[in-house]
């Protein structure tokens, strides 16, 4: 970003463009590493974005209560919800990745490595009012709010939020998901995200889709659901950079005010 560019953003944003969202070294993951892990990294405005736009849209109040990360990986959307949702909810991290353990530890109140869409893996944790993550691509249909919503393991009221392909809803595969459980919420993404660090954006469109746990519709002929679109931010939000782990640092909490004053 030019000198140019961060004079015409707002000081909170100057203060909190991706290179001033953490307070550490942070790491750089090759091209190579980010593909065999299928590592899309949500930048952190964009989860903080989406998680404020969640909260107003589907009357969260501000407290969830307790959180799952199903696959929290670099503890992003961890960090998110904290940022969004302040101290009062209890986040419970679960990533299959020993190395990401550190991570998780620093942005969880709990951390699991383990493989959730294992029974056992949770344990006794439960009663969960929010589910939010961003799942890798092909493990997506193990993922499905399905998972979870048959599963017992979430409160009345409670929310499944996935960051996936706008184009989602119109696939094929998503069909047999939403015959059983359509989705009512899509909260889509202004702009292109950058995942991998760089200039270049992802030429696709991004969603927050959003299922109700007392939403259920079996085999509904036409299903249907509201669909929103957030506020353009600033190209650079919009950005993972890859000199700063995303999710391992707090959230600049004047960052996520002006998300909330301009950008929802």
């Amino acid at each position: 970003m030019t000198d140019d560019e961060m004079d015409m953003m707002p000081p909170a944003i100057r203060r909190g463009t991706q290179r001033h969202f953490f307070d550490g070294p942070g790491r750089a993951d090759d091209a190579a590493v980010l593909a065999k892990l299928e590592v899309d990294y949500t930048p952190a405005a964009v989860a903080v974005q989406l998680l404020l736009a969640l909260n107003e849209l589907a009357e969260i109040g501000g407290d969830p209560g307790r959180c799952l990360c199903p696959s929290a990986g670099s503890g992003v959307w961890a960090r998110a919800m904290r940022a969004a949702f302040g101290q009062a909810p209890v986040i419970v991290g679960v990533d299959a990745r020993e190395s990401e353990r550190a991570n998780l530890e620093a942005a969880c109140d709990v951390a699991i490595i383990g493989d959730v869409t294992k029974p056992d893996t949770l344990g006794d944790f439960d009663n969960f009012g929010l589910v939010a993550d961003n799942p890798p691509f092909s493990a997506f249909s193990s993922f499905w709010p399905g998972l979870l919503l048959d599963s017992r393991r979430l409160a009345r009221g409670a929310v499944v939020a996935f960051y996936g392909l706008s184009s989602w809803g119109q696939s094929a595969e998503a069909a047999p998901h939403l015959a059983r459980w359509s989705p009512s919420l899509q909260i889509r993404v202004g702009g292109r995200i950058a995942h991998r660090g760089g200039p270049a954006a992802d030429a696709r469109e991004y969603s927050l889709w959003c299922w109700s746990k007392d939403q259920s519709f079996e085999s509904p002929r036409w299903p249907e659901w509201r669909t929103v679109q957030t506020a353009v931010m600033p190209a650079p939000l919009r950005c993972w950079d890859p000199s700063s782990v995303p999710g391992t640092f707090p959230i600049d909490p004047a960052l996520v005010a002006e998300i909330r004053a301009r950008y929802l």
